[in-house]
């Protein structure tokens, strides 16, 4: 219970059920419990943020006056648990109150000494019943309040700046069915974007990020699922920002054949940024997923997103594909330099090839090329990043001990009086 923060009172109420239970005075832990059943239904209600549906300004302050009432609040919420549309409380359906209504009458066996056995079934059946239906009552109309408490809360004329949101954590774990959870994360979504049109989605330009953390790393799993669900249903363009603040909600949307398929085939080349953390964390682990006989179209749609400009972090991940293989055949392929396109090639792919030669040095393809270059350019980038290149380290040795192999000759030696 401690997690769905109840009242202290209803906590003490527990406790003394419980301590009762263990001596065996079954009666008396059956009305503690019962009392404290009925305890939190009355926050419940106290604490809404809305009107329910049906019921006038008027008499909501009747009844909110009789709960508050020490004489009347217990039948009072027993009312409100029975009302029936269109003007009920708590959204549950018949069979929730049939059994609330059982165990009302046993309660009355316990109170007033009528006759019959009260055992620990009785009680540990209650106890089952509170933890089913805890967060089950919820409020008729709370979906429009909550969104009205998010927006009043990033108020700075209401509320001001840095206040704890976790009140409102609380009322969406008890105030939300889950049929209405796609819509309030929407409308949530929604609030953020018209502030922030042009931010990073899921990250600290959005000030209400910290309803979105709590939502997913302090509720249960059944919200952090309908999260999941939202984000895969309504804006899948954003998943790969929303992993890279949560990574460990990754596996959540890979649990699903039909997604995963969904994913590498139609989103994550189309909508996703390659510079994003969580596109790489996917990335990672989709790539073991794809079948086999898929995985020539797959590497193909890999290394066109990624294009020639590879993150050296992350070659582990490129190795699982054909990307490097794809990547020198573009780079080192002679046809791509010959006349009249050598110098406008050449200079393009200047800084790519840098960065190729570094990861993986030289070998007999690439020295061929790049000395074939040379042999045709006086100047440019490409001439400079070569020449660059050449006199770091022992490269410059390394590249003429293979031409000497193949018996070429070295056209790089044109950059020795330079």
């Amino acid at each position: 219970m401690n997690e769905n923060s109840i009242s202290e009172d209803a906590k003490n109420l527990f406790i003394e059920s419980v301590l009762c239970y263990r001596i065996g005075a079954y009666r008396s832990a059956f009305i503690m419990s019962y009392i404290g059943l009925q305890n939190i239904l009355k926050q419940r209600i106290l604490d809404a943020v809305i009107i329910p549906d049906g019921i006038n300004r008027s008499n909501w302050n009747t009844i909110c006056s009789k709960l508050r009432d020490e004489d009347t609040w217990d039948h009072e919420v027993s009312d409100a648990v029975k009302r029936t549309s269109p003007n009920k409380i708590f959204l549950i359906p018949a069979s929730t109150v049939a059994i609330y209504e059982a165990f009302r009458c046993i309660r009355n066996t316990c109170a007033h000494g009528k006759a019959g056995i009260v055992s620990y079934f009785q009680v540990e059946h209650l106890w089952s019943f509170i933890q089913d239906n805890y967060t089950k009552f919820v409020i008729n109309g709370s979906k429009q309040g909550i969104i009205q408490m998010i927006a009043d809360h990033y108020n700075t004329s209401l509320t001001a700046v840095g206040s704890d949101p976790t009140y409102i954590i609380n009322n969406i774990k008890i105030g939300i069915k889950n049929d209405e959870m796609n819509d309030l994360l929407e409308s949530l979504y929604q609030m953020c974007v018209d502030e922030k049109p042009f931010g990073n989605g899921f990250s600290n330009q959005w000030r209400q990020i910290e309803i979105w953390d709590k939502l997913m790393r302090e509720t249960n799993n059944e919200i952090q699922d309908s999260i999941i669900y939202f984000m895969k249903n309504n804006h899948v363009e954003e998943i790969d920002n929303f992993i890279t603040r949560y990574p460990e909600s990754s596996d959540l949307f890979l649990g699903d054949e039909f997604f995963v398929r969904k994913l590498w085939k139609d989103i994550i080349f189309k909508n996703w940024d390659n510079e994003n953390e969580g596109t790489w964390i996917i990335l990672d682990k989709i790539i073991n997923m794809v079948p086999d006989v898929e995985k020539p179209g797959f590497n193909k749609q890999f290394y066109k997103f990624i294009g020639k400009s590879f993150p050296k972090d992350k070659t582990e991940i490129f190795a699982k594909t054909d990307y490097f293989v794809r990547l020198k055949r573009d780079l080192f392929a002679m046809e791509t330099y010959e006349y009249p396109v050598t110098f406008d090639n050449a200079n393009m792919n200047a800084r790519y090839m840098i960065s190729y030669l570094k990861e993986f040095g030289f070998d007999k393809e690439s020295v061929i090329v790049i000395n074939s270059i040379i042999a045709k350019m006086q100047y440019g980038s490409f001439i400079d990043a070569i020449h660059s290149y050449l006199k770091k380290d022992n490269n410059w040795d390394e590249y003429r001990r293979i031409l000497l192999e193949a018996s070429i000759d070295d056209n790089s030696i044109k950059f020795e009086n330079e």
